[in-house]
């Protein structure tokens, strides 16, 4: 067990509904301890702070930024408000975890990059999924080579919802929509396998009324000719699962987003299963991996990567603008 010493701390901006399921299991994490929280609401900090074991608890961001309090910051507001949130805690030289989506925009992304460069901090997009044991495995044996060269990769992330203009999901001027919200867990393994840079970008969206994409299908084209496809929606239902084929085999991993197993299947020889004890939630997981990096004085993570981050904005950023869904705090950006 380690001490204080040993330990990150942890300030908590937002302490809303993802918080909540964060803080599950976050004392599993051996090299984070929560030490403040900050909301505009003060009542709200204190509560949480209270519920979560918190030294400190503020009303506003800035002063938290201020304080000696902290050493990262976990960015866990609506992602429209990432980059001013993210920045102002650089700028104070605090280490920054922001939850995914990173940001609205690849040009959001790559001011909170260049913030963190100038500042000399760790920032990492909390993209949780791809520290859970049973993804850390998979991406190690494929690149391991376990089957072959990858040729396409398929994923599913739909969940069936009713619309309601109160949810932040619904909400245009809070990012809303499924692509961001949830479209960024598919296409992720396009990025982790595939690579950052897609030759042919292509996607089809249903709207709502109120002009929130329902549902997205979108597919991806590399230079090798490696394809990719994935839907995400908030109206249907399917088993999320991850499909990744190779030359030599292919990975199923049914639930990729909290995946407890996986099969590999090779020509000629027995399917082959992994599995992995359920978690609460496993949100400790990135935590750690980032606390780990600060302490090994990185700036950035080797699993989460930078470009990883800025791909899957800019990519995001792409299809929407083929289907013509632009976000109000997009209007004076000027995209190549």
């Amino acid at each position: 067990m380690t001490d204080h010493a040993d330990k990150i701390r942890l300030g908590i901006l937002g302490p809303g509904r993802i918080v909540r399921r964060v803080m599950m299991d976050l004392h599993l994490a051996q090299h984070i301890r929560v030490t403040a929280v900050a909301s505009r609401d003060l009542k709200k900090a204190k509560e949480a702070a209270a519920a979560y074991g918190a030294e400190y608890a503020y009303g506003s961001y800035e002063e938290m930024a201020e304080a000696d309090t902290t050493d990262l910051i976990y960015v866990a507001v609506p992602h429209p408000f990432h980059e001013a949130c993210a920045c102002l805690m650089m700028r104070h030289k605090k280490h920054v975890i922001v939850e995914k989506p990173a940001a609205l925009n690849d040009k959001q992304v790559e001011r909170m990059l260049a913030c963190a460069k100038e500042n000399g901090v760790f920032f990492m997009e909390a993209m949780w999924s791809h520290f859970l044991p049973a993804m850390v495995q998979t991406t190690d044996m494929v690149k391991n080579g376990a089957i072959g060269d990858i040729r396409n990769i398929y994923a599913t992330f739909l969940f069936p919802g009713k619309i309601d203009a109160a949810d932040r999901v619904y909400n245009l001027s809070l990012g809303g929509g499924a692509l961001l919200d949830v479209g960024v867990y598919p296409l992720m393994p396009a990025l982790t396998f595939l690579g950052t840079e897609p030759e042919k970008i292509q996607a089809l969206m249903q709207f709502t009324e109120e002009g929130i994409d329902l549902r997205t299908a979108a597919q991806l084209m590399y230079k090798n000719g490696a394809t990719a496809q994935f839907v995400c929606g908030m109206d249907a239902l399917a088993d999320n699962t991850l499909v990744i084929s190779g030359s030599e085999g292919m990975i199923r991993m049914p639930g990729y987003v909290a995946p407890t197993a996986f099969t590999v299947v090779r020509p000629g020889k027995e399917p082959e299963s992994f599995t992995f004890e359920r978690e609460k939630q496993g949100f400790h997981h990135e935590f750690e991996h980032a606390a780990l990096c600060i302490l090994n004085g990185l700036t950035s993570s080797p699993v989460m990567t930078w470009e990883e981050t800025l791909a899957s904005a800019r990519i995001c950023r792409i299809m929407r603008q083929q289907n013509g869904l632009i976000y109000p705090q997009e209007k004076d950006e000027i995209f190549e």
